[in-house]
């Protein structure tokens, strides 16, 4: 077990791991294989070009983490990438190492090292994004098993995207 103050001061920089803090827990976020990262960086440049060309959000990496707030936990989660619009009440600035506010969108290149690394993106993350109102939140799968895009409902709870005409997911967050 690790406090949540020893996780900021010792591991959310560590040099040669990437750790998100999970109630206590350090979990150590592994790495995808190859064809997922292709997926990733593919899905990146979409978004760097889309921002270029409608700049209405800022992108955050695996570097930068975020605190959510569940009922009876503190989670810190590191998305491998994070949109924050302009309008979002908490602004990211251009020196901040952590994000003091919610994402409105997160992205998570799947691991499939093991069972408990698919678990924790499709089902754990999935619900504590939900609950902390993350507007949307992307799943990436090079293999397509496990992508799936969500947005959150007016219930508070993730739905698929449905394709629109010619099988295009429109986000709900970054309009056009």
């Amino acid at each position: 077990r690790v406090s949540e103050t020893e996780y900021w001061e010792n591991y959310y920089t560590y040099p040669d791991k990437v750790y998100e803090w999970h109630n206590g827990e350090l979990e150590e976020k592994t790495v995808s294989e190859h064809l997922t990262y292709l997926t990733y960086i593919w899905f990146s440049e979409l978004l760097n070009h889309y921002f270029r060309t409608h700049p209405i959000a800022k992108p955050a990496g695996l570097e930068m983490g975020f605190r959510l707030i569940l009922p009876d936990e503190v989670n810190i989660r590191r998305p491998d990438l994070g949109v924050v619009l302009n309008n979002n009440p908490v602004p990211l600035l251009p020196n901040d190492s952590s994000y003091k506010g919610i994402f409105d969108m997160c992205i998570e290149a799947i691991s499939e090292s093991s069972a408990k690394e698919i678990t924790r993106d499709t089902v754990i993350k999935k619900a504590e994004y939900a609950k902390n109102g993350v507007k949307e939140y992307f799943i990436l799968d090079g293999h397509k098993t496990h992508t799936t895009f969500y947005y959150l409902s007016t219930k508070g709870i993730y739905l698929p995207h449905k394709p629109v005409k010619g099988g295009v997911l429109k986000s709900k967050v970054l309009s056009g």
